[in-house]
C-alpha cells in the first residue's frame, strides 16, 4: 500500500489528517488555504476544490514539480 501522505511531505505539501483525506494546500498552483485540496488515504485521489478538478496523485506530483513524466 502507498504512503500517500509521505508522498505528499516528500513533495513539499503540510497535510493535515480528515478522517478518510488528508487537506493541504493547492501548492502546485501557488494556493494559501490549507484546506483547498484533499487526497483519499486509500486511493491518493485528489479534489481540488478551489479549480472544482479530480485527479490521481500522479497527476499532482507531475504538476507539482512541474515535470512531464513522475519518476
Amino acid at each position: 500500500m502507498m504512503n500517500v501522505r509521505g508522498v505528499l511531505e516528500e513533495i513539499g505539501y503540510r497535510v493535515t489528517d480528515d478522517g478518510e483525506y488528508y487537506r493541504t494546500t493547492a501548492l502546485y498552483r501557488g494556493g494559501i488555504n490549507p484546506t483547498s485540496m484533499s487526497v483519499c488515504k486509500n486511493t491518493g485521489t485528489v479534489f481540488d476544490f478551489g479549480k472544482d478538478a479530480r485527479f490521481s496523485l500522479r497527476d499532482l506530483i507531475k504538476l507539482t514539480l512541474n515535470c512531464d513524466e513522475a519518476t
